[in-house]
């Protein structure tokens, strides 16, 4: 008795509402838009997990797709411009003489004229020995016959030792190439640096003073080497990850980069991502039914018997 009401009143509301082509057609819009929604939903969604950074990892976690790890690509990158820097300052082509040697020279000259100056004065009642200590303290490259020439020269002497220092030594700082790689082998073969300075190399004073003068000026083309180091850098190919390759290995320590890419994947359980992710979709299946119905629509129009007489009453082609 039951059942055969129920199928009466089925039978009825078929008749009454389901019978009817509109609530025919909203129903089978819903149904088909259910249909896509769960489609993409299996086909777009990855499956999530409970990851925290600082903890193992409970599974092997697999890229859903190709994807780019942006942490490690720069770590690589960065690593890559670091080995670059380095080897380009042991590269002498990126060191150029500094421009200002010359200026340095003569203040580092004027200097050692000072205290040799000082030393002469107080020769008498500090004692030959004395001085001697106190120069070779303050500079320690300059000779013993050289400072013994230079306290005990006199006064004419000096003044031609004078200009023959200040001479030779700008011409050396200016044009000759001095790094901490090569001082020690160019004091060796001073002499004839000095010569082709114009200095008289046989002159054990001047060339004994001028080692204690001669400093590197050799600087660092810093613009050179950050274009070596930007240039290492777009070498380094991004690292990916292919479909399927393994993100995360089981047990791993979850790092906070590896979680940010994880997120970024929305493969982390528990966030904002799977509302994002399904109304996205649900957007998706909107547009494609708005096209649709609009492309059905406008057949309808095209094929209305009333549309047609219009057309043909304004000499339209149907």
């Amino acid at each position: 008795m039951f059942l055969s009401s129920l199928g009466r009143l089925a039978i009825q509301a078929y008749q009454t509402t389901l019978a009817k082509p509109a609530v025919r057609e909203v129903l089978i819009g819903i149904a088909i838009f259910c249909a896509l929604v769960a489609i993409m939903q299996v086909g777009l969604v990855p499956q999530q997990i409970n990851v925290t950074v600082g903890q193992p990892a409970a599974q092997m976690v697999l890229a859903p797709r190709d994807t780019e790890d942006p942490f490690e690509t720069e770590r690589q990158r960065k690593a890559a411009a670091h080995r670059a820097m380095i080897q380009a300052e042991k590269d002498q082509a990126n060191w150029y003489i500094a421009p200002e040697s010359g200026v340095y020279a003569e203040t580092r000259l004027d200097q050692f004229l000072s205290d040799l100056d000082q030393a002469r004065s107080s020769l008498a009642q500090a004692g030959r020995q004395v001085a001697l200590d106190r120069l070779h303290a303050k500079w320690t490259g300059v000779s013993t016959g050289a400072w013994e020439g230079l306290l005990t020269a006199a006064p004419g002497k000096l003044d031609q030792w004078r200009a023959a220092l200040a001479k030779v030594l700008v011409n050396i700082e200016e044009n000759d190439r001095i790094g901490d790689g090569n001082i020690e082998s160019f004091r060796d073969n001073l002499p004839s640096a000095v010569t082709q300075a114009g200095g008289d190399s046989n002159d054990e004073v001047l060339v004994g003073a001028l080692r204690g003068l001669i400093t590197p000026n050799l600087v660092l083309d810093r613009e050179r080497l950050t274009r070596l180091s930007e240039q290492a850098r777009q070498q380094v190919a991004p690292v990916i990850y292919r479909s399927g390759d393994p993100i995360l290995e089981k047990n791993q320590i979850v790092t906070k980069e590896k979680f940010q890419m994880l997120r970024a994947l929305r493969l982390v359980a528990g966030g904002n991502n799977i509302p994002l992710a399904f109304l996205s979709m649900v957007l998706f299946v909107l547009v494609l039914i708005v096209l649709a119905v609009t492309t059905l629509a406008l057949r309808q129009f095209a094929t209305n018997p009333t549309v047609a007489k219009v057309k043909t009453y304004l000499g339209l082609s149907v």
